[in-house]
């Protein structure tokens, strides 16, 4: 299985840079379809980055601030249990960072809610000499063949702004979006 972790300098940058992070407007939400799946997500948020190939797909939606949702699936060939599926991740996020430190992480006790499977990673970021505790949801499921994970990053002081975009997208997330629908972001 191909993990990719975000590119975390501009996220980095951001936290020590004084990007408030605005509560999510959930209240008007956004929709988007790609590839299997198809999800709504806040106003304010932005989707950076979609790919999707037969055996991988990813799409990226950031916040104002320095938040980030991420949505990866896999053909259920491919599956992976998502508490080692988190610790890879974690691995390749802090391998990749290069710029900062991100401390050794915890990882709570799986849990299971909401049709998700649940791991939780509280970890911190630390850049010239400022340290910022972090926490990453790790939620995991199959639907349309695929196994799906979404994995949440903010800032710990902020998780309860974020906490209802991240619940948006976690609870319309569905699939397989129409074959003909490439990629769709609408501002209904």
């Amino acid at each position: 299985m191909r993990f990719l972790a975000p590119s975390f300098p501009l996220l980095t940058l951001c936290v020590w840079g004084g990007c408030p992070e605005p509560p999510a407007d959930v209240a008007n939400p956004k929709s988007h379809a790609s590839g299997p799946c198809t999800f709504n997500y806040p106003q304010n948020w932005e989707i950076t980055d979609d790919e999707f190939a037969a055996d991988f797909h990813y799409v990226f939606v950031e916040t104002p601030g320095d938040a980030i949702v991420i949505l990866q699936s896999y053909p259920l060939d491919q599956e992976e249990d998502l508490a080692g599926y988190a610790e890879v991740f974690s691995a390749n996020a802090a391998a990749e960072t290069p710029i900062g430190e991100m401390s050794e992480s915890v990882f709570s006790e799986r849990s299971t809610a909401h049709g998700y499977n649940w791991v939780v990673e509280e970890l911190a970021i630390s850049f010239l000499g400022e340290t910022i505790p972090h926490r990453r949801v790790y939620g995991g499921r199959e639907f349309g063949g695929r196994q799906v994970f979404l994995i949440l990053q903010v800032a710990t002081e902020d998780y309860a702004m974020i906490e209802p975009g991240f619940h948006l997208i976690r609870d319309s997330l569905d699939g397989p979006a129409q074959p003909e629908t490439e990629q769709i972001d609408r501002d209904d």
